[in-house]
Order: C-alpha cells, then sequence, then structure tokens
C-alpha cells in the first residue's frame, strides 16, 4: 500500500474491506525546518508488532538522514510518529524525500518527496506611523514568533533602503528580547521622498515593512460609520456611532451630517414608492460621535 501524503495533519479512515498485510501512514506534505512532523501511521494486518521508521532524506546526500523517529505498532491499532526537523534543511541540499519503512511483522518501504517551507518564525514589523516628513525620526519594532506562538529570541539583521534602494541603515546581530526589539532612523531634512522599505532577516525568518517619507501635504481624515448589526420590525431607534480621524490618529473637529433610509425592493421603485429617509444635520463630532434616530417614522 503506498505512502499517502496529504496537506493536513490528521483524516478519519474507514474501510470494509482491506488486503492482508496492509497499512496506511499519513503524513503532510509540507515541512518547516526546527518544527516537529507528527505522521499517523495505522497497521491494517500483519502477523506481528510492525516497527515503523520514518526518515527525511536530503536528494544530494542520500546516504545521511535530516531526520529520523520510530514507533512500534501492533497489528490493528495506529500510532504516532513525532519527526523532529533539523533546525536548517538548505535549498541546495534539496529536494527532500521522505521514507518510510516497516520491519517485524510486516515489511514494506514506501518514499515521496516533500515540499519544505523555510519559513520557521514570523516577523511583523511596525512603525509608529505611516508617513513622516523630512527631519523626523522613524521608531520601529519588531516581533518575531515560531508557529508555536512562543517568542523567537534568536538574533536578526535590520536594513532600511530608501526610493532609489539605497542602503540608508543597517543594524547587525539585533538580539529580540522576549521575541521584541526595536531601532529608530532619524531623518535628514532633504531625504529622498518616496516609500522606504524596512527588511528584516535572520535564520528561517524574513520580513519587510514600507512607510513613506514627503513634504507636507494636507491632513486626510477617515470617518467610521458603526451602526447596528441588524433591526427588527418592533425597533424604535436606530443607535451607533460615527468616528472621524485624521491619517497620523489626531481627532477631527467639525459637524456632521447623517442620513439613514432602508434599502428599497424593486416593487418600491416599479410602483414610484421610494424609501424613506431620517436625517440629521448640523451635528457637532470631536473625533466621535453617538447618534441615536427615531426609526418609527420611517
Amino acid at each position: 500500500m503506498n505512502l499517502q501524503l496529504l496537506p493536513i495533519l490528521c483524516l478519519t479512515f474507514a474501510s470494509s474491506a482491506v488486503a492482508s498485510n496492509s497499512y496506511i501512514v499519513v503524513a503532510p506534505k509540507t515541512v518547516r525546518p526546527g518544527l516537529t512532523v507528527r505522521i499517523s501511521a495505522t497497521i491494517l494486518h500483519a502477523s506481528s508488532d510492525v516497527r515503523v521508521q520514518t526518515d527525511v532524506i536530503a536528494m544530494a546526500n542520500s546516504t545521511c538522514n535530516q531526520a529520523t523517529a520510530s514507533e512500534t505498532i501492533s497489528p490493528g491499532a495506529s500510532g504516532f510518529i513525532e519527526l523532529q526537523m533539523p533546525n536548517q534543511l538548505p535549498r541546495e541540499d534539496g529536494p527532500y524525500s521522505l521514507r518510510v519503512t516497516g520491519s517485524g511483522g510486516l515489511t514494506f518501504m514506501d518514499e515521496t518527496t516533500l515540499i519544505v517551507d523555510q519559513k520557521c518564525v514570523s516577523v511583523f514589523i511596525q512603525t509608529d506611523k505611516g508617513m513622516y516628513k523630512p527631519g523626523q525620526t522613524v521608531l520601529m519594532r519588531f516581533i518575531a514568533y515560531k508557529p508555536t506562538l512562543l517568542p523567537y529570541t534568536g538574533t536578526v539583521e535590520v536594513s532600511i533602503t530608501d526610493p532609489n534602494y539605497n542602503l540608508m541603515a543597517k543594524w547587525k546581530d539585533v538580539r529580540l528580547d522576549s521575541g521584541v526589539a526595536s531601532r529608530d532612523l532619524p531623518l535628514s531634512i532633504e531625504p529622498p521622498l518616496g516609500m522606504w522599505a524596512i527588511s528584516v532577516s535572520g535564520e528561517c525568518l524574513k520580513g519587510k515593512q514600507t512607510f513613506r517619507v514627503d513634504k507636507y501635504v494636507l491632513p486626510k481624515f477617515e470617518v467610521t460609520v458603526k451602526p447596528p448589526s441588524f433591526l427588527v420590525s418592533s425597533d424604535t431607534s436606530v443607535e451607533g456611532t460615527v468616528t472621524a480621524e485624521y491619517t497620523y490618529g489626531q481627532p477631527v473637529k467639525g459637524t456632521l451630517e447623517l442620513t439613514f433610509y432602508l434599502k428599497a425592493r424593486y416593487y418600491d421603485y416599479y410602483y414610484s414608492n421610494p424609501p424613506k429617509t431620517l436625517r440629521m444635520s448640523n451635528i457637532k463630532i470631536n473625533g466621535t460621535k453617538a447618534f441615536m434616530l427615531d426609526s418609527s417614522k420611517i
């Protein structure tokens, strides 16, 4: 019976008839360096206990196992094999394959190709804002964690390039204390304008974030309306909030006009019955404003 490689970690199998001396092995198709791969093995029929061994083989050096683990499984039973991946699976040694062999009450050998995802740590890059003016200071923070959600405490290299791909700053061996590190970059009074890039790289991790450097422009703001998620026919009012903030996070002061209406149905237009609306005007707002409309008038 062939080895099955599936992109999920566990399945439920059901069979009404199986051949003698047969087995099922289920393993993930994609693996990551440094992580533990859980492989499921089921011995359907065998003369006695079977020792199931799993090996990760590098095609460039098939005589050297990159990882190995085994488990003894009784006939009619299932078991899991915990296969610990090495911290590094270099691309030049690949491609890699998973070899499964059985000995004892059932002898078999099967092999299939693995997909190696070199990313074993996720990194997030944050800046204190998205756009900077010449002469300001860019504040950066880097957060890295493993797929287990535990912090990554190794070292990384941080570099910053301008819109012309010139290297403007570089820090080597930046240590992530509890998975977090920070740096700052003072901009000159005449920096290249446009999109700058922050790159973070390390052992099996890589991340990139951009920010804009531009001269003063008129402030832009965003308006967000949060109405109720639903209404029922017995409701007599509609309550919600309106939030207006500049792109740099400060509240917008001014007046707003709020219009509420029910979406018209086809036959409303057909019989010239447009939807009724409720309107509130000249409402003072300073960042956030709560509203309440009398829906019984619609």
